[in-house]
């Protein structure tokens, strides 16, 4: 749907474009009835999309003049998407952990619902004042329209007019003939999605033509580690109809859950049918111990396994899926092979924005030096203290050094996050599978090596302010970084290559900021 180019003057200002509508009014009202046109083009599209896209929002903003806004008006329950920095009045830092969270980067929408139901928000909802808006605790199955609110939500305003109290919303839902509601999701609010479907990222390689399971091949869906799939058909035992997410590819059957495992074969860390372990859980322990300079890990506790055991519940397959608005996350975790720069672009990360980023500091049971304060380079504690709470795997991580006990603690993130600050971390792999839930939402970043012989000619040019390593030692670091890659794969957010740490740097700074202004995917299991 085009406007026509003679009812508008584009005119060049300060190098942004202004458009001017002409004055009289037949201009305006014509102008204004092909504005109405495209109007209703665009709720057409967003009743589709569920969302309108943060790009079009500015297409409406640059409609600034009265008489255009006033054509935008949209009637029915059409939503409309905006986006905001904060929606909290007072410093977000300062609020309680316990209190519901409003992400700083979100999602509104507006929507408006008939008088019939007046009697519905007054009396089948249940909501209560928190930091300045309406917090919805309740609300019943038959009460309104599918999905107009949902628990956790928050209500911003009521017919155009902020409410933070009950009486305030009591009021203006009944002065109004047609009640009109600006709804911010939960902070943890999935996208809209048919009950029917399915999303899965995929955590294994697939390849159709070499499945002895599947009589015609050309049926099968090709897939690899990351790929997300929209799953339309369960109703087999054993195949799945599917389609690649954001690919116009169309769909194919794919293994289900239940068939996969029962074909898995433990031999040589081998699964029959296309699905591969790249390294053994003993080969990587092996490499590990070799680089991390005599510290020995401790992990949490299991009982004693068959290799078969281990490698069935080792065995990863799919993982459920749901989009999320946007949304930052509460860690951002780094994980490398020692030597490759995880720990210079963490500090770089903590000096560019200390206001948003912050660290932990760790507990040691080793004594405290001259030159060394409690709680700025160490929490000093006794090695009983260590032991004790590492029993009760109160530690992300922890390990020996010399005799002296080192670690993380659980507690010490948890209250970086209350702050309101993003907690980064530089961890080992090992504490993914603690981290990685809905209580700390980490963002995981892996931060690779180029292949040996490029990571070889940069150390080289570098070499006068590294610190010597030998040919072998790069090699074992590029190694352990494949290692990593390999085992941990399937569950890193974003994989960088350091070829440069300024430019690594910023884009992981990139990326992450960009989690404030796009919807993501994240696991289903962390949505209540």
């Amino acid at each position: 749907l085009k406007l026509n180019k003679e009812s508008l003057v584009i005119k060049k200002m300060n190098n942004m474009e202004e458009i001017q509508p002409y004055s009289s009014s037949e201009e305006i009202e014509a102008l204004k009835s092909q504005v109405k046109l495209l109007s209703d083009k665009l709720c057409e599209v967003v009743n589709r999309l569920g969302n309108l896209e943060y790009g079009a929002e500015t297409s409406f903003n640059s409609l600034s003049d009265k008489h255009l806004a006033e054509s935008i008006k949209m009637d029915g329950s059409t939503f409309v998407t905006k986006h905001f920095d904060s929606v909290q009045q007072t410093d977000p830092r300062k609020g309680n952990e316990e209190h519901h969270v409003v992400s700083t980067a979100y999602c509104s929408r507006f929507t408006k619902l008939s008088k019939e139901c007046e009697k519905s928000l007054l009396n089948d909802i249940a909501i209560r004042p928190e930091d300045g808006y309406l917090l919805v605790e309740s609300v019943s199955e038959s009460a309104l329209p599918h999905k107009v609110l949902n628990v956790g939500d928050s209500i911003i305003a009521v017919n155009g007019v902020p409410v933070s109290t009950e009486e305030e919303f009591h009021d203006q839902v009944k002065s109004s003939e047609q009640v009109s509601l600006e709804i911010v999701p939960s902070a943890l609010k999935c996208m809209p999605f048919s009950d029917k479907e399915t999303y899965l990222k995929c955590l294994f390689d697939y390849n159709p033509s070499s499945d002895s399971r599947l009589d015609q091949k050309a049926v099968g869906l090709q897939f690899k580690i990351g790929d997300i799939l929209q799953v339309s058909c369960k109703e087999d035992q054993d195949w799945w109809q599917a389609r690649k997410v954001d690919e116009w590819s169309s769909s194919g059957l794919i293994p289900s859950i239940s068939l996969q495992k029962s074909t898995h074969d433990c031999k040589s860390g081998v699964c029959e049918n296309g699905l591969q372990e790249s390294k053994s859980f003993e080969s990587y322990g092996i490499l590990q111990s070799k680089l991390l300079n005599g510290i020995t890990l401790f992990h949490r506790k299991t009982p004693r396994e068959s290799c078969k055991t281990k490698c069935l519940k080792s065995l990863q397959i799919y993982e459920e899926l749901v989009k999320l608005c946007p949304y930052g996350r509460r860690t951002l975790v780094l994980i490398a092979a020692r030597g490759v720069g995880r720990r210079t672009i963490k500090s770089h990360l903590l000096r560019h924005d200390p206001e948003n980023f912050a660290t932990v500091i760790p507990y040691t049971s080793r004594k405290q030096k001259a030159t060394e304060r409690e709680g700025r380079e160490y929490h000093f504690v006794s090695y009983h203290y260590m032991k004790e709470e590492m029993e009760n795997e109160k530690f992300l991580e922890c390990g020996e050094l010399n005799g002296k006990l080192y670690g993380t603690k659980l507690d010490s993130i948890k209250e970086v996050i209350k702050k309101g600050q993003v907690c980064v971390l530089d961890c080992g792999p090992q504490a993914i599978n603690v981290i990685r839930n809905r209580e700390f939402m980490p963002y995981i970043v892996f931060i690779d090596t180029p292949p040996y012989e490029e990571f070889k000619h940069i150390y080289n040019i570098h070499r006068d302010s590294l610190r010597p390593r030998t040919d072998e030692e790069l090699k074992q670091i590029c190694l352990e970084s494949q290692a990593i890659k390999n085992i941990y794969g399937h569950l890193f957010d974003l994989t960088l290559v350091n070829r440069n740490t300024e430019i690594t740097f910023r884009r992981l700074l990139d990326a992450f900021e960009s989690l404030r202004s796009q919807k993501q995917w994240i696991p289903a299991e962390w949505i209540e």
